[in-house]
């Protein structure tokens, strides 16, 4: 790559019609994505062009002006920023958004991936690219926009606890003292909230036999109906006079108590069992018990049904019945 260190900065150049042409950065990376760019125009014939000539809207801009109409506020803010702000990084904050190449995204993954990102890690960063060229693009500052390949992420394993490993895992929370914990986990396996939905409820959202959830990850409310058991953990809770159902509750100390916990029950080298292991329960229970798909991505809130889709293959009786629909 044609880029020298000059001083505190670092020049690019490309050479064109037996001309060199120049230009500092104020670092490697961003000089790097600068002469990409320039051979790319090259080789397709396009006039090349200077910062000043490509606009004044730089990749900075691009950044708080997404951040501030799509992600502020939103539940996963701080992530969110942070995907975009490694992209950023990348292409180079002072750099102008204008022109983006096919091949420096291709450098781009290259760069995430020798930086030991995994497949999903790099796809939620392209994915804030995405929102970020589209954004751009809607208000002209791209003239066109480049094709974004993600990278295939592995299904991997769905974990979810037997009734005897979850009766020992709350069996551990109560010897401990951690009685609210214990009913968090009872909670979150009959109903498959997320943690942060379960710590987030306040006593309005627990009325007639059902759990609310206002907001989620899928913007989609959604009530469920709770069982014998959490109802009758929610009238004990509530005659304590608590501020809200699991105000006590702190998600870090419970990740840190549950890490414990799962030393003491031998599954320390089983890294799937974590505490979303038992949404995956209540998911799995519910479809090994024939309830309808639909109705299952009803009561976790998926946005979509493919993401219920993982849960199918927990219910082989169906597949036997259907199956047996061939015999002669």
């Amino acid at each position: 790559m044609p880029v020298t260190k000059r001083g505190n900065s670092f020049e690019g150049s490309v050479h064109h019609k037996s001309k060199r042409i120049r230009q500092s950065f104020p670092s490697k990376q961003e000089a790097e994505n600068w002469v990409i760019h320039q051979k790319a125009a090259i080789a397709s014939g396009k006039p090349l062009q200077s910062n000043t000539v490509m606009g004044t809207r730089t990749w900075g801009d691009l950044l708080e002006a997404t951040y501030n109409r799509y992600w502020r506020d939103a539940k996963s803010e701080s992530t969110l920023r942070r995907n975009a702000e490694a992209v950023v990084a990348f292409f180079g904050l002072t750099n102008p958004v204008g022109g983006i190449m096919q091949e420096q995204i291709d450098s781009l993954i290259l760069n995430f991936e020798g930086k030991g990102n995994s497949n999903a890690t790099v796809n939620r960063k392209l994915a804030a690219l995405s929102k970020m060229l589209h954004f751009a693009f809607d208000r002209g500052w791209l003239q066109e926009l480049p094709k974004i390949e993600k990278k295939r992420e592995p299904k991997g394993r769905i974990r979810w606890l037997t009734f005897e490993e979850e009766d020992a895992l709350v069996a551990k929370f109560r010897e401990l003292e951690r009685d609210d914990m214990a009913d968090l986990i009872i909670v979150l396996v009959d109903s498959g909230l997320r943690v942060g939905e379960a710590l987030s409820l306040e006593w309005r959202d627990v009325t007639e036999g059902a759990i609310t959830i206002w907001e989620n990850k899928s913007d989609h409310p959604r009530s469920i109906p709770m069982t014998k058991r959490v109802q009758l953990i929610f009238e004990e809770r509530r005659t304590r006079g608590i501020e809200k159902p699991f105000c006590m509750v702190k998600q870090t100390t419970f990740n840190h108590i549950w890490e414990y916990v799962r030393s003491l029950l031998g599954l320390a080298r089983d890294k799937q069992f974590v505490p979303h292991a038992l949404r995956h329960t209540c998911a799995s229970r519910l479809v090994q018990a024939e309830v309808p798909l639909l109705e299952v991505k009803e009561i976790l809130g998926h946005k979509a049904i493919q993401m219920t889709m993982r849960y199918a293959h927990l219910a082989p009786k169906n597949l036997t019945n259907a199956i047996s629909k061939l015999e002669r």
